[in-house]
């Protein structure tokens, strides 16, 4: 059963509101967390189509096994990519999706160790924010999974991309990390961040204070 806490009380969000197609969606805060395979395209062309297909088997049942233990709201896979997302109180699902970007990249670790059938060592890329999300589904698409939408989502998708820019495995948003730091932040993996730096987001208005993992 998918259980969300709508956060309308403490910050002006509407409880649910109608799509045109009379299902509802809700606006809620969530913290979200996106990850794929780094040059997985060039992968791709060096090996053969069973190997390829072996490679991103593998690295989705991995991913859904590793977000599935953070008990996350969402979970869309497409391509190379996996999203996750955590809807609920602020520095709960923060703390959650900060902790489980960075189990993502022990997991990839630990399949590198295990597995030399996929030749040299996978990496990942791992970006994570948090703010308002509209919670529901895409309408007119008689099969479509609950999904989250919004600037929250677009901007952590962005900060994936940017771990090639900063040759780093994970960015997480400065919001994000302060508000899962009221968790005890030598658990929740604040403590394998460096200090805050502000950064241009492509496609997004003003700067952004971003952490970038060490």
């Amino acid at each position: 059963m998918l259980r969300v806490e709508n956060l309308a009380s403490r910050s002006n969000y509407p409880i649910a509101f109608e799509m045109d197609d009379n299902r509802d969606a809700k606006l809620v805060f969530a913290s979200v967390v996106f990850a794929d395979i780094k040059g997985f395209t060039r992968f791709c062309q060096a090996v053969d189509l069973p190997t390829a297909f072996h490679t991103l088997s593998a690295f989705h049942r991995r991913m859904t096994q590793v977000v599935s233990a953070f008990s996350a709201t969402v979970i869309t896979n497409t391509g190379d990519e996996v999203m996750a997302a955590w809807c609920g109180t602020p520095s709960f699902v923060s703390s959650k999706a900060l902790r489980c970007g960075f189990a993502m990249l022990e997991s990839v670790e630990a399949w590198n160790r295990e597995d030399s059938s996929v030749g040299p060592d996978l990496n990942i890329g791992v970006g994570i924010h948090a703010g308002p999300v509209v919670l529901g589904q895409i309408p007119g698409l008689s099969e479509s999974r609950m999904s989250v939408f919004g600037d929250t989502v677009n901007t952590a998708s962005r900060l994936e991309q940017m771990t090639r820019a900063y040759s780093t495995d994970l960015i997480a948003s400065d919001e994000l990390v302060r508000l899962a730091s009221a968790i005890t932040p030598a658990e929740n993996g604040a403590n394998r961040l460096h200090s805050a730096i502000t950064a241009k987001v492509r496609d997004r208005a003003g700067l952004l204070s971003i952490r970038i993992s060490r």
